[in-house]
């Protein structure tokens, strides 16, 4: 990318200078390369100059000397020092050409990169609560499918898996829940169990269990055991609904794993684990996880054996993230999960280095909770209270592409007001439908090209003179385009998917912006043909954008 090719421009430049002693040290590290917010001062800029005026002194006279140092680069046709110590970077009609070729060449390839050099990185998403339906708060936990194609293109080997927690308490409050809806339609007079989940939803999901199993078969059993067949019985067809949540929000995930499964399998051998390497101590007849690494965790010290001798779900995730780790060997997993789970980063990064795992191979990305607006109104929400909007309720209304695209418009650890107006509206002022009306818009330029006989070579593209893409508007799509690879090196590292979004809408303004202004098809032959040029690369890269956010990139609207 020429942004890094810049970086090691300037940085040979200041190896120069320092070899002819005109400056006593150099920084690479305060090298930032940045894209240039007005096209006036270039395309790219560096600030290089004024970072190191501590040490220089006069930062614009700098700025002229690393000008002068650095190595040719006939992709810039211009590189000049501007007040107070700007180095702009302009870039050469050709380097433009070449970008445009590369994605012509490259097609959906266009944007990968070898960062991840095939690494294995897991991630777990999603993975809602079975006690109950996918809410539309939990929902937004989907962004981890955009991670996850965002990765892919990174280079990465990537899984995609969603953890059920079938067991502990909120399970058996689960299982009581539906046992008193049981009684209650057998004619029993019984309290609601304490910590119960109120909802109509409980109640259509015990009769669901009843009809499966059948009342004589239910009633033939012991009371001990009635709660541990609902638990298990309600469980699947809870996790068999979310199965179905999971089509209707056109996601996907490599693998379902069990917490139970996962406490059968690995968790004894996990806690002994903690217990020989010296991470463990008993207090008030429980067994609690300790850790002298970490500070923060003195006054967060953690169960992981209650006094009945039942493990704790911190025990069982130990155990789940050391068979991802140790047995699966993923070089990084990454845990999307809602912000409620802050407090529990850092017990979980103490408790990899316990089981000697880099702590920083565990990631954790955290989202806010959504709000539903209808209108003006905000709808309230409250799992616990019975009263929440299921993410398929959202769906049967908005299509899914609307829910993925407005739960990426902001940064994750950011509130989200999802606008249910709004995302109903199938006109510009919905941002997905601005987007896609653009792509449609290429392909329908492209369809007609096509439909005329005397433009039949111009779509072949292969002579086209791009140096005839001169016009501000067509040079703003092409540094848009160009853009698109750096926006995918940039959500590896951070995870702030929120740029895909605004980079396909900012991409969709300047398209907009070039067809309100110049004609595509006309009498000018060679012009024609290098703008369809212009408009296939552009389909190219925002089909592709939208298909990494995980939505339908259309041909035709």
């Amino acid at each position: 990318m020429i942004k890094d090719d810049i970086f090691l421009l300037v940085e040979k430049s200041l190896r120069r200078l320092a070899d002819e002693n005109l400056i006593s040290v150099i920084h690479p590290e305060l090298i930032v390369v940045g894209h240039a917010k007005d096209s006036r001062f270039g395309d790219f800029s560096t600030n290089i100059a004024m970072r190191m005026a501590k040490d220089y002194g006069q930062p614009l006279e700098l700025a002229s000397l690393i000008i002068k140092n650095l190595p040719e680069d006939p992709r810039f046709e211009k590189i000049e020092a501007l007040p107070p110590g700007f180095i702009n970077f302009y870039l050469s009609v050709n380097a433009r050409s070449e970008a445009l070729i590369e994605i012509m060449e490259k097609g959906s390839d266009y944007g990968n990169l070898d960062l991840g050099k095939g690494k294995k990185v897991n991630i777990d998403y999603l993975s809602a609560n079975p006690t109950g339906p996918v809410h539309i708060g939990n929902a937004r936990g989907i962004i981890g499918y955009t991670i996850a194609n965002v990765l892919t293109k990174a280079g990465y080997e990537v899984e995609k898996e969603f953890y059920v927690n079938d067991i502990g308490g909120q399970a058996n409050k689960f299982a009581r829940t539906l046992v008193y809806w049981f009684k209650t339609e057998l004619g029993e007079t019984v309290e609601f169990p304490e910590g119960g989940y109120p909802g109509e939803f409980y109640r259509e999901l015990s009769n669901k269990v009843v009809q499966l199993l059948g009342k004589d078969k239910l009633l033939a059993q012991k009371p001990e055991e009635i709660e541990g067949t609902f638990r298990r019985v309600g469980m699947e067809l809870s996790v068999a609904l979310i199965k179905e949540t999971v089509c209707n929000l056109k996601v996907d995930f490599d693998r379902w794993v069990s917490e139970e499964d996962v406490q059968k399998s690995f968790t004894e051998k996990v806690f002994k684990v903690l217990e020989q390497n010296g991470y463990t101590k008993e207090s008030e007849g429980a067994v609690w996880f300790t850790s002298p690494d970490f500070e923060d965790l003195a006054e967060k010290e953690s169960v992981l054996k209650k006094s009945d001798g039942t493990y704790t779900y911190f025990m069982d995730d130990i155990a789940y993230h050391w068979n991802r780790f140790i047995n699966k060997k993923f070089d990084l997993i990454i845990d999307v999960q809602g912000s409620n789970h802050h407090g529990h980063i850092a017990r979980m990064k103490a408790a990899m280095k316990a089981i000697g795992v880099d702590p920083e191979k565990l990631q954790f990305v955290l989202y806010q909770f959504v709000r539903l607006k209808q209108g003006a109104e905000v709808l309230r929400m409250a799992k616990r209270e019975g009263t929440f909007v299921t993410a398929d309720q959202v769906v049967s209304e908005v299509p899914s592409d609307v829910l993925k695209f407005f739960f990426l418009l902001r940064a994750p650890d950011s509130h989200l007001d999802f606008d249910l107006e709004l995302a109903k509206n199938t006109t510009a002022q919905n941002p997905l439908y601005y987007v896609q009306y653009a792509l449609a818009r290429l392909h329908g330029i492209l369809r007609q090209a096509e439909s005329v006989s005397d433009n039949q070579m111009n779509i072949n593209f292969k002579d086209a003179d791009l140096s005839k893409l001169k016009e501000p508007e067509e040079i703003a799509v092409i540094t848009d385009l160009m853009l698109f690879p750096e926006i995918i090196e940039e959500i590896s590292f951070n995870f702030q998917v929120q740029k895909l979004p605004y980079y396909a809408i900012e991409l969709a303004n300047k398209l907009h912006s070039f067809y309100d202004k110049h004609r595509v098809l006309s009498e000018d032959a060679e012009l024609t043909k290098a703008r369809l040029y212009l408009v296939k690369a552009a389909s190219i890269v925002l089909a592709e954008t939208l298909m990494v956010i995980g939505v339908e990139a259309p041909e035709r609207m």
